[in-house]
C-alpha cells in the first residue's frame, strides 16, 4: 500500500509543478524509462532514490511517503 501511495504522490507532485517524466529523469540523471518505472510502481526505489526523487520534485521524502 505504501508503494502504491508513493507512486500516486510522485505523479501528483510532478503534475502539480508542471513537469514531465523526462524533466524529472533529467534532474535525477536517469533515463525517462527508468523514471517511468519508478512512477508506475514497476520498480522499487531505494531510500536514496526516494530522497533524490523528493529533491527533484522540490519536497521532502516524508511528503511522498505519508
Amino acid at each position: 500500500a505504501i508503494h502504491i501511495k508513493f507512486c500516486e504522490r510522485i505523479r501528483a507532485r510532478r503534475k502539480a509543478i508542471n513537469l514531465t517524466q523526462v524533466d524529472i529523469a533529467k534532474r535525477l540523471k536517469i533515463t525517462g524509462a527508468s523514471y517511468s518505472q519508478i512512477e508506475t510502481g514497476n520498480s522499487s526505489p531505494s531510500l536514496d532514490t526516494i530522497s533524490r526523487v523528493a529533491e527533484a520534485l522540490g519536497c521532502k521524502p516524508i511528503d511522498l511517503l505519508k
